[in-house]
């Protein structure tokens, strides 16, 4: 029988590295893209040994707009066709936008917003009947956020073009999910330079933080039965329902304060 294949973007570390594992140990095969290719084939290396799994080391530079069609070439060249795409790569940074590296700002907007739209586009077609497209959100894509302006606005894109194009998907074989954890202890958190090891940046006391392990686990438990969001705890959903009572200037106030006690500069 033919094993199912999973792309991750993203994998070399943190929610996309915990992927690979797990779906891996679900018998998957994996074609994994990040940049760091030592990483990679580290992973590929040690699913291997304990799965038996194939994985397909594909180490690019998505900020690179040439890199769409190396992968695109790539899975052509090896004859891939996808169950699942884990569209996962992406990143944060604190600053009050004033004072922020506009360059940083592009490339945040250029692989949140721009790869991951573009890599759904070019591989709806790669995608086997009854496949999953999943793009990693977050809690922060449901609100404003000081201090962290562009990426929760990239989040917010995330949430609403993965709910959009699953209605549009909705009659044919391909499903959007959109997973949007809360806190979760990753490698993220240093990239974003958040004030203590360990926590999200918008990590938020009554969330408490979450381990890589338990949010892969709820990840792939939402996909099981294709919800349209997934969360990473259950009480996230109830938070969500709260969030939208309250109007969107009071939100930004709230988390204007409570980013402006977490806020680090440079």
């Amino acid at each position: 029988m033919k094993k199912k294949i999973a792309l991750i973007t993203g994998a070399s570390s943190g929610l996309g590295y915990e992927s690979a594992r797990q779906l891996a140990a679900r018998g998957y095969d994996l074609v994994v893209v990040a940049r760091r290719r030592a990483k990679l084939e580290e992973l590929a290396a040690t699913l291997f040994k304990q799965y038996h799994t194939t994985t397909h080391v594909v180490a690019l530079d998505l900020l690179d707009e040439k890199s769409i069609f190396e992968l695109m070439s790539y899975l052509r060249h090896n004859w891939l066709t996808l169950d699942l795409f884990l569209n996962n790569a992406g990143f944060g940074d604190y600053n009050e936008f004033k004072n922020a590296d506009i360059r940083k700002l592009e490339a945040m907007v250029t692989l949140n917003v721009m790869r991951l739209t573009q890599l759904t586009y070019h591989l709806l077609p790669f995608m086997n009947p009854k496949g999953q497209i999943c793009n990693v959100g977050s809690l922060a894509g449901f609100m404003p956020g000081p201090n962290m302006d562009v990426y929760y606005a990239t989040k917010s894109y995330v949430l609403n073009f993965s709910l959009a194009l699953a209605m549009e998907l909705k009659k044919q074989d391909v499903s959007v999910s959109v997973f949007v954890p809360g806190p979760v202890v990753t490698e993220f958190n240093d990239v974003a330079k958040a004030e203590k090891k360990g926590e999200s940046p918008f990590s938020l006391k009554m969330l408490g933080s979450q381990d890589v392990q338990a949010a892969i686990k709820a990840l792939l438990a939402g996909l099981d039965k294709r919800k349209k969001i997934i969360y990473s705890k259950k009480e996230h959903a109830l938070l969500v329902r709260l969030i939208g009572l309250v109007p969107h200037t009071a939100m930004a106030n709230i988390m204007a304060k409570i980013q402006h006690h977490r806020f680090v500069k440079e």
